[in-house]
């Protein structure tokens, strides 16, 4: 029997002919089957093992084979009343996997449970005006309504009520050490939680999930038409369809649309053997040619939030674009740079007239360049957040800074990795010390400048978590904290520092477009681009100078040789000098990382830092961890100091 799940049903919901693709091995798919990479980014699986607490007693379906789990499911519920972890509840050819079922007489209760926070400071957490699913909480909600429906469906006579287990981030930890009671094993590419006889009641007082009835927006959904863009269909049909369609007895009514942007089911690396359903759907529905794929389409261009209405008006390659669209966004201060919508019709122009050079405001660049003072300072930050906490009175992803990289230019020109910090102890709490050595290492001179604004919201944060705390130095760390930064909508008053850090992420998009970039802003893909554009660039770092004896000082690398060019003369990226922070990982984990890591700042680093708090480690694998993210965050801010040097170089030709 082919099963309509609940991961398939959420699937058919984002596209239905994902359901022709998924169980089709001819076909790429990018969504990593890695669950131990993806237990360390999102603690889902964690936070799992954790509620089965907040429903004791329970007893677990642990086989993945359907009809076994069936056949268990079965046993269990006509014992009377039970709780059940992963019990498979079935009707004709649908089935899912309950993360938790309480059976209590005829009523049935289902608990879908994610490591995902409640909205506490939302009136209307979970919907818009109209009671439909915010787009954040549509995969979430209409999960749990197809739960309920199935379970209705196998059980009509059964009172059926639906919830959401989230976390509560307003809960605090009671005790320290909580999250490594619940260590993440690693078998292969899989994952599975050891967890801790040692968990008592202190522990989940006051308990870190809440648990949330959805049964009005169930029903809302139930009696809505509208589920997916561009058709009126009842539940029923919709449910209907997508077992159709995975049955085989329907044909695909999928339609392209900006999901298409994050399709899982592409070919990014050639591999060779293997389809390459995107584009098999844009072949298809759009009668592309190869020579279509190679031009660029809407879902390249850097912020464009008009992708629904191009699609809508069958454009969908940037050289279509109109430039109507891309203007009014306001005045620009000093009169220098480009808007967001100029940006964007830059990008489209340059695309349009197959124009390769970059656009530079030399005049703009120049006038910022006037107004900082040396040393120059060049930071960047490594963090994290975890769904259980690490300690005492921490609330739920609650920011942890256990990283940083440190370089500086002086007044001469010379370039020193100047300090580095790395806090690899498991049980401790980081971030106070991380600001003591970043105080220790900025002084009280020179122009700081960060990558994003990230850094910002990093000690934005730390500075609020002072404020609980009682360090005998608070005062004084929150005073330095309040110089290099400025308030942001959280905190308790407003500040800006004088030595405030200047973001060379805004000003790229302000000063600065490389078209080798396609539209990103990422570092990662800027500093490829800088060395392709500026001589001084290539000269400098095509020698061996980096960490070399009368060179450029740096902590991790020893005479390191930067600037390599491929057998066509096309520059190498500087990133993938660097050996994997992660081994054994095949393409889709590599996508997986590369998405987690454009949406999570630095999300390689984060599950590096994952591994060696809450894994079981080796003092050699430890030890490799610490040497790999050492490396990746001196690259980091060597980039932010080859963008400078760049520009520098760049605004004087």
């Amino acid at each position: 029997m082919r099963y309509l799940t609940k991961s398939k049903f959420k699937k058919g919901l984002e596209c239905s002919q994902k359901l022709i693709y998924c169980d089709n091995k001819s076909y790429a798919d990018v969504s990593s089957d890695n669950s131990f990479l993806a237990a360390l980014a999102d603690g889902g699986n964690q936070v799992g093992e954790l509620a089965k607490f907040y429903f004791p007693g329970g007893v677990e379906v642990e086989t993945l084979d359907n009809e076994e789990a069936k056949k268990q499911t079965d046993a269990l519920l006509s014992e009377g009343n039970i709780t059940i972890y992963e019990p498979a509840i079935y009707f004709e050819d649908m089935l899912v996997r309950v993360d938790v079922l309480v059976k209590r007489g005829a009523n049935l209760d289902l608990y879908e449970v994610k490591a995902k926070a409640f909205p506490h400071e939302k009136e209307r957490p979970f919907t818009s005006k109209k009671g439909l699913p915010l787009a954040d909480w549509k995969p979430y909600l209409y999960d749990i309504a197809y739960q309920k429906y199935v379970t209705k469906q196998a059980f009509p006579n059964a009172s059926v009520r639906a919830h959401l287990t989230l976390i509560d981030k307003t809960a605090s930890a009671s005790k320290d050490g909580l999250n490594q009671k619940f260590l993440i094993q690693r078998e292969g590419k899989y994952a599975s939680i050891k967890v801790s006889e040692k968990i008592t009641q202190a522990d989940l007082t006051p308990p870190l999930l809440i648990s949330i009835n959805v049964d009005d927006i169930c029903d809302a959904i139930f009696s809505s038409e509208e589920h997916r863009p561009g058709r009126t269909e009842t539940f029923v049909d919709l449910v209907n369809t997508m077992r159709g369609i995975y049955q085989r007895t329907l044909l695909s009514d999928s339609q392209i649309n900006t999901a298409c942007e994050h399709c899982e089911y592409k070919n990014p690396y050639n591999l060779p053997k293997l389809l390459d359903g995107r584009k098999e759907c844009f072949t298809n529905q759009l009668h592309w040619s190869e020579k279509d794929f190679e031009e660029p389409t809407i879902f390249d261009l850097w912020n464009f939030r008009g992708k629904d209405k191009s699609i809508a008006a069958g454009i969908f390659k940037l050289k279509d674009l109109d430039e109507d669209d891309f203007s009014g966004d306001g005045d620009l201060k000093n009169g220098h740079g480009i808007t967001p919508k100029q940006r964007q019709y830059l990008q489209i122009e340059k695309v349009k007239n197959q124009d390769n050079t970059p656009y530079i405001d030399r005049q703009g660049l120049l006038k910022e360049m006037q107004s900082w003072q040396y040393p120059l300072h060049f930071i960047d930050f490594e963090t994290t957040r975890v769904a259980i906490p690490f300690h005492a009175s921490m609330h739920p992803y609650e920011g942890i800074a256990f990283q940083f990289s440190h370089h500086t230019i002086d007044e001469k020109g010379n370039v020193k990795h100047a300090n580095q910090y790395l806090s690899t102890k498991q049980n401790f709490f980081p971030s106070f010390e991380f600001v003591r050595q970043l105080k220790k290492a900025l002084g009280t001179e020179g122009t700081i400048f960060c990558y994003s604004q990230h850094e910002n919201s990093t000690l934005n944060e730390i500075h609020r978590q002072l404020e609980a705390s009682k360090e005998p130095d608070k005062t004084e760390l929150q005073a330095f904290i309040e110089t290099i930064t400025h308030s942001n909508d959280k905190a308790p008053y407003e500040w800006h520092g004088a030595r405030d850090m200047v973001d060379q992420w805004a000003m790229v998009k302000r000063y600065f477009y490389a078209p080798q970039t396609n539209g990103s802003n990422s570092i990662k893909q800027i500093l490829p681009a800088i060395l392709e554009l500026s001589p001084r660039l290539q000269d400098l770092y095509s020698q061996p100078i980096y960490g070399a004896d009368g060179g450029i000082h740096s902590f991790n690398f020893k005479d390191h040789i930067w600037l390599q060019r491929d057998t066509e003369g096309k520059i190498f990226d500087p990133y993938k000098h660097l050996p994997p922070l992660i081994e054994n990982l095949d393409p889709a984990d590599i996508e997986f990382l590369k998405n987690f890591e454009e949406l999570n700042d630095g999300g390689a680093a984060l599950i590096a830092y994952g591994m060696m708090q809450f894994t079981e480690l080796s003092d050699i694998e430890r030890e490799a961890l610490a040497k790999g993210l050492l490396k990746y965050c001196e690259l980091d801010t060597l980039a932010m100091v080859m963008l400078h040097q760049g520009w520098e170089d760049l605004v004087t030709i």
